[in-house]
């Protein structure tokens, strides 16, 4: 029995350890499939399609630095979702519909709860991972 319960213990382990990195390769997987053609493989404003669009896109391993030493999560979120009136995209799409995904309450720091694509979330997460 003792060896069951250790076996089920080290299993759940496991599980709660590759968590973070499943929706971590998830963010990495999404930002190159559909971000990384304008923002570049490096998040560094250097990707290909980018002159496409008539503007250059925006470095996205400076956020950090630019906002004063904080991610800006909500901001980041509210920019790729594209929250009706929030933000001008410019030669950015509005993702929500090309990032559909199982939908979550994001609560951002104000305290207002937006539904939120999953998908949306894990390429947020993955770019305030590479901040420089």
């Amino acid at each position: 029995m003792t060896r069951i319960l250790a076996l089920v213990l080290s299993f759940v382990a496991l599980l709660i350890a590759c968590a973070p990195q499943d929706a971590s390769i998830r963010g990495q997987r999404l930002y190159d499939n559909h971000c990384a053609g304008c923002h570049g493989a490096s998040a560094q404003g250097d990707g290909p399609l980018a002159a496409t669009v008539g503007m250059q896109a925006p470095n996205l391993t400076d956020l950090n630095q630019r906002n004063g030493g904080t991610f800006p999560m909500d901001d980041v979120i509210a920019q790729i979702h594209g929250y009706s009136g929030r933000y001008l995209h410019g030669g950015m799409p509005e993702y929500d519909k090309v990032l559909d995904s199982p939908m979550v309450n994001w609560r951002t720091q104000d305290g207002d709860v937006i539904p939120t694509p999953q998908n949306i979330i894990d390429i947020a997460r993955y770019l305030q991972e590479i901040q420089t």
